[in-house]
């Protein structure tokens, strides 16, 4: 029996070569699916469209502000309701009148407050009584609680002896006042002294007229010549010349006299005030010393007053003499002299005579009055003897207090006495507590008399009358309303996601819709830290000042507010339509080349942003396979593959992949992600990620993929190369691909 045996070796052979035909068909097809990507994605590359120059902005320096806009309203106005408080009266004046506009602290209304005035200037002598009386138990108590220091004993013993040495003077004070009241001599001798000048003066006097009458006589039947008659009267004319001297001159001895007298005792008036006001003395002996110089010194004036009167008549005696002596002289030697002019010689010189003499009768008549009023004097000596010796019984007791104080600063501690000036301590700190409650009261009753504005605004009602007595009835008394104020209050809404930036004291604009092209200023005052929720939003409330110095805003109005919560200036900046977000990330479109170490090269590998993560797994066969980067390819069918790729991650309105690599532009541009600062009105601020020279896109270009149907993802690139499932678990450290597999 015969067998066919089929060789293994060629049987495995075969097998072998058609593996190795369908492996080189899979690769070829792999090459002309890479090629034709490659092809189609440097076409792209090279056919892009030239940049507009009005595209390009030229990043620089600049200052911006971030802020935030709101709507607001006027605070409601604020009105104070006033009357008097807690005191009664007659309306005393109302200085304003209803429309009127007032200041804060002006006076509106007054009461009568003269009860009120009295009872304040009352509790004030009150509580300055108080504290002395305290201030004194204190220092008693401190004495008593403690034992006398050397200090103390030495200080009591001095008041003694001071007290005894103010005795020894007072009594002296008062033995010299006592001498002067007896001794009446030199007073007597005055007055005799001058009734003798007063009589020798009258002497003189009559002989003067005399004279002066034979002279007129003379005058009157003299013809011619000189005859020896004429000049017998001019020779007693003379005589009664020289004797009109010597008595002026005596007169005037006797008022230096007199004038000496009164020195003596206004120096002595003089010592007893200067006596007692050492002494100390009572007000009632310093008064009466001052009295009794007062009339000493007008004593003094009056007798300097005659001696000034005494010294005229010598002038004038003098002066007559030497009349007399001339008109005689130019008689005598020329007897053919005209008898005319001798007789009006002894005729001029008679009546000067005369008038001397008048005034040295006046003045020997002031002379005698002082010195008889100084003879007669006795109840200003006698008050003077008085108060010397009342000064004598004060100092005595006086003394006597000293010794007692000495004796009790040398006696031991009492228990009991420091107890009675403890005691006292306490009851005078009560005494002032209550006295400073009853000027609290009574200060309180005065303000309570008049209405002070407690704001600025204007006088809206007034409720009282001038010289109305009973207010109580009249309540409010007068209404200030304070929306006519330079300061008002408004009300903002803020989101909540805005809310964080918003803090007191930052500045604020408003616009009125009154006065739309008005702008008001102001500042943040409060932020209300509950919120409230409206129509599904979330907002705080916000207070903030505003200027209403023309007084136009009214209670109400709605404004539109901006307040400024940042600055910053010098700092590099961009207009915000610049910017450009893909997925997670903020950024520009820069012109030029990538620099190195920037994110990640031309497609963005190696990014990282905030997007999620994907990769691919799965197994199947597929015969299309669309990729989600950029170009398309397709697969056999037969061809078996693993690896499904998936995404996860937040979709975004553009796609990562295409986004960064393919626009019309090419790569003259690319993608470069920021970090954005403060948002202006219509720039923001670049904290990362720009230079100031660089040129950026100010409108993000359309992309060139966007025939591509692929998911778009944050993650963007994870797709692949359109390869399907077996290169789709690309993965990118910012987020996953979009990938697609056919079943």
């Amino acid at each position: 029996m015969s067998v066919k045996i089929t060789d293994p070796p060629a049987i495995q052979l075969t097998t072998k070569k058609r593996w190795r035909k369908k492996s080189i068909y899979a690769s070829l097809a792999v090459l002309i699916v890479l090629g034709g990507a490659g092809y189609a994605y440097l076409r792209l590359s090279k056919s892009h469209t030239a940049i507009p120059t009005t595209d390009i902005y030229t990043v620089g320096l600049g200052d911006i502000t971030q802020t935030i806009s709101a709507s607001g309203t006027i605070a409601p106005a604020k009105e104070e309701q006033l009357s008097f408080t807690g005191t009664s009266g007659a309306v005393q004046s109302i200085p304003v009148t209803v429309g009127q506009k007032v200041t804060k602290g002006e006076v509106l209304a007054s009461l009568d407050s003269s009860s009120q005035q009295i009872a304040y200037q009352e509790a004030q002598v009150s509580v300055t009584s108080a504290k002395a009386s305290l201030q004194s138990a204190i220092a008693k108590a401190a004495q008593t609680a403690e034992p006398p220091t050397a200090t103390t004993i030495a200080s009591a013993k001095l008041a003694v002896t001071k007290a005894q040495q103010t005795l020894s003077s007072a009594l002296q004070q008062l033995h010299d006042q006592q001498l002067a009241y007896n001794d009446r001599t030199s007073a007597k001798q005055a007055v005799i002294s001058a009734e003798n000048s007063l009589t020798q003066q009258q002497n003189a006097l009559e002989q003067a007229q005399l004279s002066e009458q034979k002279a007129v006589l003379q005058a009157k039947e003299s013809q011619s010549g000189a005859t020896p008659a004429d000049i017998a009267v001019l020779k007693n004319n003379v005589i009664v010349a020289q004797q009109g001297v010597t008595s002026a001159n005596q007169q005037l001895s006797l008022a230096q006299s007199n004038l000496s007298i009164l020195y003596q005792n206004l120096q002595l008036a003089e010592q007893t005030l200067s006596n007692d006001s050492q002494n100390n003395a009572s007000a009632t002996q310093i008064q009466a010393d001052e009295n009794a110089v007062r009339q000493a010194q007008s004593s003094y004036n009056s007798g300097q007053s005659s001696l000034l009167n005494s010294q005229n008549s010598v002038t004038n005696a003098e002066s007559s003499l030497e009349n007399a002596q001339k008109t005689l002289g130019d008689a005598q030697p020329a007897s053919n002299t005209p008898a005319g002019q001798l007789i009006a010689n002894s005729l001029a010189s008679a009546k000067a005579s005369l008038a001397s003499a008048n005034q040295q009768d006046q003045a020997a008549k002031e002379n005698l009055a002082i010195s008889q009023a100084i003879y007669n004097d006795r109840l200003t000596a006698q008050e003077q003897v008085q108060n010397a010796q009342t000064t004598v019984a004060q100092d005595q007791l006086s003394l006597q207090s000293a010794k007692i104080s000495l004796a009790q600063t040398l006696q031991p501690l009492d228990p009991n006495v420091i107890a009675q000036s403890n005691a006292s301590v306490l009851q005078a700190k009560a005494s002032l507590a209550n006295a400073n409650a009853q000027l609290q009261s009574a200060k309180q009753n005065l303000s309570g008399t008049t209405i002070i504005a407690p704001i600025n605004g204007i006088v809206a009602a007034i409720n009282i009358t001038q010289g109305q007595s009973d207010t109580s009835n009249n309540n409010p008394a007068i209404i200030v309303d304070g929306s006519l104020t330079s300061n008002l209050e408004q009300t903002v809404s803020v989101p909540e996601s805005e809310i964080g930036s918003v803090k007191p004291g930052e500045t604020v604009t408003a616009t009125a819709t009154a006065f739309p092209t008005q702008t008001f200023t102001g500042k943040v005052l409060t932020v209300n830290p509950i919120p409230q929720v409206v129509s599904n939003v979330t907002e705080y409330t916000v207070t903030t000042s505003i200027q209403n110095v023309s007084n136009e805003l009214k209670p109400g109005m709605t404004t539109q507010v901006t307040i400024t919560t940042n600055t910053a200036n010098n700092v590099i900046t961009v207009p915000a339509i610049a910017l450009t977000t893909i997925g997670n990330l903020e950024g520009v479109y820069v012109v030029g080349t990538r620099k190195p170490g920037r994110f990640g090269g031309q497609f963005g590998g190696g990014f990282r942003h905030r997007g999620g993560t994907g990769q691919g797994a799965g197994t199947g066969s597929s015969s299309t396979t669309t990729g989600a980067a950029f170009g398309q390819g397709t697969m056999p069918s037969s061809t078996s593959s693993t690896g499904n790729a998936s995404s996860t991650g937040n979709t975004s309105r553009s796609s990562f992949g295409s986004s960064l690599t393919s626009t019309p532009y090419g790569n003259q541009v690319y993608f470069q992600p920021v970090t954005v600062g403060l948002f202006g009105t219509s720039s923001v601020q670049i904290t990362k990620g720009l230079t100031a020279g660089e040129q950026i896109l100010l409108v993000a270009p359309a992309t060139a993929a966007s025939s591509s149907t692929a998911t778009s993802t944050r993650g963007g690139f994870g797709g692949g190369l359109g390869l399907g499932g077996g290169l789709g678990g690309g993965r990118l450290a910012g987020g996953g691909g979009g990938g697609k597999q056919g079943g």
